[in-house]
């Protein structure tokens, strides 16, 4: 009797043993899977991110394309209206005397077909 209660007493020893080692494996399973799908989360969430900051990488310097081209085309316009206006201002003058030559000429013109119409007027009247 006393083998048979040193036989149970050695076997409730050996599963307090294998349920003790056996709840010390489930505990380190289940933190090794925490552990793995903290470790996936933060991967997961890194990439989102990282993908995140690309797009809004990309939107950004689209946007700045997007302004540099305002710029240059804004910068264009005001060279082209600068040397318009310039040439304008040159071309004053040159407009002023290109309109009293053409004046002059039309007035001369004028006057030398008045001064024939006269002449044949004065020949006519002279071979009457």
């Amino acid at each position: 009797m006393a083998d048979n209660k040193l036989n149970e007493a050695s076997w409730d020893l050996v599963n307090s043993y294998r349920e003790a080692t056996q709840r010390v494996s489930e505990s380190i399973v289940a933190a090794q899977e925490r552990n793995m799908l903290l470790a996936q989360s933060i991967f997961v969430n890194s990439m989102e991110l990282f993908r995140s900051h690309a797009e809004n990488t990309q939107a950004l310097v689209q946007e700045l394309e997007q302004h540099s081209q305002k710029q240059q085309d804004a910068f264009q316009r005001l060279v082209f209206a600068s040397v318009d206006i310039y040439m304008d201002f040159l071309r004053a003058p040159l407009a002023y005397y290109r309109q009293m030559v053409d004046t002059a000429e039309s007035v001369t013109q004028r006057g030398l077909r008045t001064t024939q119409k006269a002449a044949r007027e004065a020949i006519n009247k002279k071979n009457e």
